[in-house]
C-alpha cells in the first residue's frame, strides 16, 4: 500500500479511530527512541569507564611510579652524599619508600597491561628492574656511611654502573606512557564515533 492508498485508508477512518491509530504509532515510535536511547547510553557508558579503567587509571600509575623512581634516585644520591648520620637515615628511609612504592605502581601496571605492545615495554622492564634495585642498594649499603672514601667510590659506582641503568629503565617507562597516550587517544576517537552515530540515529527517529 502506497502513500496516497495509506492516506485515503485513514481518511476512511472515525476521528477518533484516526487519532488512536497515529497516537498508537506515535508510541511505538517513542517507545523505540526510548529503548535506543537507554541502549546507546549503556554501550556509551560501557566504553567509558573501559578507557578509564584501561588508559586513565594505567597512566596515572605510569606517571606515579615515574615519579617515585626519580625520587628513589635523589634520595641515593643524598644518602651516598651526605655525612651527617641523621641526614643519611632520614634519606635511606625516603628511598626505601619510593622502592616499595615503585614496585607496588608498576605492579598494578603489569596486571593492566591488556595488548602486546605495553605488555612487550613491561617485561623489558621486568628483565632488568631487579638487577637495578640490587645494584642500587648496595650502593646504598656502601656509601651510607660519614667516611669520605667510601662515600666516594659509592658515587664513582652510582655515576658509571647505575645511573646508565636508570636512563634504560626511566626510558621504557616513557615508551609506557607515550604507547598508553596513543592508544588512549585513538580509543577516545572512536568513542567520539560512536557517540555521534547513536545521536544521529535517535534524532532520525
Amino acid at each position: 500500500m502506497d502513500r496516497t492508498d495509506r492516506f485515503n485508508s485513514l481518511n476512511k477512518l472515525s476521528i477518533e479511530k484516526r487519532l488512536l491509530k497515529v497516537f498508537r504509532k506515535t508510541t511505538i515510535l517513542l517507545s523505540m527512541t526510548g529503548v535506543i536511547a537507554c541502549v546507546a547510553m549503556g554501550i556509551v557508558s560501557y566504553q567509558y569507564s573501559y578507557a578509564l579503567k584501561h588508559y586513565g587509571f594505567a597512566q596515572g600509575d605510569i606517571g606515579k611510579a615515574m615519579t617515585v623512581f626519580a625520587d628513589s634516585r635523589s634520595a641515593l644520591r643524598a644518602v651516598i652524599g651526605y655525612l651527617d648520620a641523621g641526614s643519611i637515615s632520614e634519606q635511606q628511609e625516603i628511598y626505601f619508600d619510593k622502592r616499595d612504592s615503585f614496585t607496588t605502581y608498576f605492579n598494578s601496571i603489569t596486571e593492566q597491561c591488556n595488548y602486546s605492545e605495553a605488555k612487550k615495554i613491561c617485561d623489558n622492564i621486568s628483565s632488568v628492574i631487579d638487577d637495578y634495585w640490587t645494584l642500587s642498594d648496595e650502593i646504598i649499603r656502601q656509601g651510607a656511611t660519614s667516611d669520605v672514601n667510601a662515600s666516594n667510590n659509592a658515587q664513582r659506582l652510582e655515576m658509571n654502573k647505575l645511573t646508565p641503568e636508570y636512563d634504560t629503565i626511566y626510558g621504557y617507562m616513557k615508551q609506557l606512557m607515550d604507547c598508553y597516550v596513543t592508544k588512549g587517544n585513538a580509543y577516545k576517537r572512536q568513542l567520539n564515533i560512536i557517540e555521534f552515530v547513536c545521536i544521529a540515529v535517535i534524532l532520525l527517529l
